[in-house]
């Protein structure tokens, strides 16, 4: 049976292949000149504060004397790409939307895994897990929320004239 600390390396492990997952779908849009500039602003912004969330993840896992897991790193990202073929038969404007939608939900998935892991770690007395967890849960959903009008602006920019 797995113990308290185990459980709270596998959340962590877990989480941080999540943000691994969430940065590979937002880095596109980071640097893309083709996309608005307020969209590669927000997602310059959400690219570097996931980062900033993997390093804390990352230290407090050695803090627990574990490491963050590649193969589940490997999997969230490649499995981040695979979205752009959902979007295959999309135009410009459509892909773009969709993705910003992807990118609202992937904040959303992180803020119930940072939730969770508040709950387990203050449940267990982890005080230090649990303050990451909180700092996480609130700037996840920040950050997905931040989509919200992007893409609304964006998905008026789809629509084929009426002839």
């Amino acid at each position: 049976m797995e113990s308290n600390t185990e459980k709270v390396q596998r959340y962590l492990q877990d989480l941080h292949a999540a943000e691994c997952g969430t940065e590979q779908l937002v880095l596109m849009h980071a640097t893309n000149q083709r996309v608005p500039e307020s969209v590669r602003e927000a997602s310059s912004t959400f690219v570097n504060e996931s980062r900033i969330r993997q390093q804390l993840i990352e230290e407090r896992l050695r803090q627990l004397g574990s490491a963050n897991s590649v193969p589940k790193d490997w999997m969230d990202s490649v499995a981040s790409q695979l979205t752009t073929l959902w979007n295959a038969g999309h135009d410009s404007v459509e892909r773009l939307t969709m993705d910003l939608v992807k990118i609202h939900a992937s904040g959303h998935l992180l803020h119930g895994s940072y939730c969770a892991l508040t709950g387990f770690s203050d449940s267990i007395g982890d005080i230090e897990t649990k303050n990451l967890a909180e700092k996480g849960m609130r700037e996840s959903v920040k950050m997905s929320e931040s989509m919200i009008p992007l893409i609304d602006r964006i998905a008026r920019y789809a629509p084929v004239p009426v002839s």
